[in-house]
């Protein structure tokens, strides 16, 4: 979406770069654990998740739709001598493809369209890791934004 890259794309030009920080503390924690393969992180933004990935000896696809975004990652990623195939793409349309990922991480973004997409994505035996806002009784969501952005426990099975 047009709309959406724009947005992205204009956020990290103005220096606005939420979630640049350190990778998923959730993600971290749960590496050791994790089966060994190709891994996937969904709108990377600024690829901390992906770099973590990558240090960790995965051999990581990282898809974002902001081409400002891809690149200061890829010099993140440059930086710390890690190697990722970055994909820009619009993640409402996005196949990945089918039983290639060990690790698909989706941290802080939500679609509820591509989730079964992801699915297909994990081959036998690997892990589908969604790290995302809920909607809680008491935590009020009354904004349209809210109700969009965030699940509904137990909104979503696989």
């Amino acid at each position: 979406m047009r709309a959406d890259r724009t947005k992205w794309d204009r956020r990290y030009k103005s220096g606005d770069r939420p979630h640049d920080g350190p990778p998923s503390e959730f993600l971290t924690r749960w590496l050791p654990y994790l089966p060994r393969g190709r891994g996937l992180d969904v709108a990377t933004g600024l690829g901390r998740n992906a770099v973590l990935l990558a240090e960790a000896g995965y051999r990581v696809d990282a898809v974002d739709i902001s081409s400002v975004g891809l690149g200061l990652a890829g010099a993140r990623a440059a930086a710390r001598g890690t190697r990722i195939r970055w994909i820009e793409a619009d993640l409402d349309s996005w196949v990945p493809p089918a039983d290639r990922y060990a690790v698909v991480v989706m941290a802080f973004y939500l679609n509820r369209k591509l989730m079964p997409r992801l699915l297909a994505a994990v081959r036998p035996g690997g892990v589908m890791i969604v790290e995302t806002h809920l909607r809680a009784d008491r935590e009020p969501c009354r904004s349209r934004s809210c109700v969009a952005w965030r699940f509904r426990p137990p909104e979503w099975r696989p």
